[in-house]
C-alpha cells in the first residue's frame, strides 16, 4: 500500500469525545484547483505593507475601510493590470477545473468497478449450478385451514367478543332498567311542574300586555282631548282677531262683522 494513496486518521485526544470510533485510513484524493483571487484583493495584497506603514495602530477593520476607499479613487487605467491579471487566472483555472472533474469522474468510475470485482462471488465458489433446479418447498401443516374452518373461527372470535362485552356491562355499576319496571309519575310531575310554570309566564307577560294597552289608549285620549282643546281655542281666537279688526276700522266704514 502506497503512503501517497492513502493516509492514516489519528484518533483525538482522550477525554474529548468517548463515543467517537475512528477509522483506521482514508482515501487521499486530490483536491480541485483553488479560486482565482479578484482585482480588488490582488491590489490589496500589493498595497497592504505600504497602508500598514502609513496607519501602523490602525484596526484591521479600518485598514479593510481604507483598503476599499483607495480602490474606489484609483483611476481605470491603473485598475487595468489587475483585471487582466484575474482574467488570466480565470482561464487558467477553468482549464484546470475540467481537467479535474474528468479525472474525479474516471477515478470515481474505476474505483466503483474494482469494488463491485471484489465484492461479486466467484462461479466456483457458487453452491448451485446454472442447470440445478430448486424451489421452496411447503411446510406440512397438520391443521385443516379450509374455508368452513376459517368460517368456524371467525363465528367462535366475535362470540367471545360479544361474551365479554355483555359479561362486563351486567358486572359494571350502570343500571338498566326495563319498561316494564320504569315508573312515569316522576316523569309526569316533572312536566306538570314545567307546564305550571309556562302557565304562570304566560299569565304574567299577557297581563303586562293588557297593562300597556291600557296605558297607550289613556295616552291616546289625553292627546285627542288636547287637540279638542287647542282647535277650540284656535277658532275663538280667529274671532277675537276678526271683532279686533273691525273695531280699529274708522266710523264711516264700519261694516256688520
Amino acid at each position: 500500500m502506497n503512503s501517497e494513496e492513502w493516509t492514516i486518521f489519528r484518533a483525538p485526544r482522550l477525554g474529548s469525545n468517548t463515543n467517537f470510533i475512528p477509522r483506521k485510513m482514508i482515501n487521499k484524493r486530490s483536491l480541485p484547483p483553488n479560486l482565482p483571487s479578484t482585482p480588488f484583493m490582488r491590489f490589496s495584497k500589493a498595497n497592504m505593507d505600504k497602508l500598514l506603514e502609513y496607519y501602523p495602530d490602525s484596526k484591521p477593520w479600518n485598514v479593510g475601510r481604507l483598503m476599499g476607499q483607495l480602490w474606489r479613487e484609483l483611476p481605470e487605467k491603473e485598475k487595468q493590470p489587475y483585471f487582466d491579471a484575474y482574467k488570466a487566472a480565470k482561464s487558467d483555472y477553468d482549464k484546470k477545473l475540467k481537467l479535474f472533474l474528468t479525472a474525479t469522474s474516471r477515478n470515481c468510475y474505476t474505483e466503483d468497478q474494482e469494488s463491485y470485482v471484489k465484492d461479486a462471488p466467484s462461479n466456483e465458489s457458487s453452491t448451485f449450478s446454472e442447470n440445478e433446479e430448486f424451489g421452496i418447498e411447503p411446510a406440512e401443516d397438520e391443521t385443516d385451514l379450509s374455508d368452513d374452518s376459517f368460517a368456524e373461527i371467525r363465528k367462535a372470535h366475535s362470540r367471545y367478543v360479544r361474551n365479554n362485552l355483555l359479561m362486563k356491562v351486567i358486572f359494571s355499576d350502570t343500571k338498566v332498567f326495563k319498561d316494564e319496571i320504569t315508573n312515569f309519575n316522576e316523569r309526569f310531575e316533572r312536566l306538570k311542574k314545567s307546564g305550571n310554570t309556562l302557565e304562570a309566564y304566560l299569565k304574567k307577560r299577557l297581563a303586562e300586555v293588557h297593562n300597556l294597552e291600557q296605558i297607550h289608549e289613556q295616552r291616546m285620549k289625553e292627546i285627542q282631548e288636547s287637540n279638542a282643546n287647542f282647535q277650540k281655542q284656535l277658532r275663538q281666537n280667529m274671532v277675537y282677531s276678526k271683532l279686533i279688526n273691525w273695531c280699529s276700522l274708522p266710523p264711516g266704514n264700519n261694516a256688520e262683522p
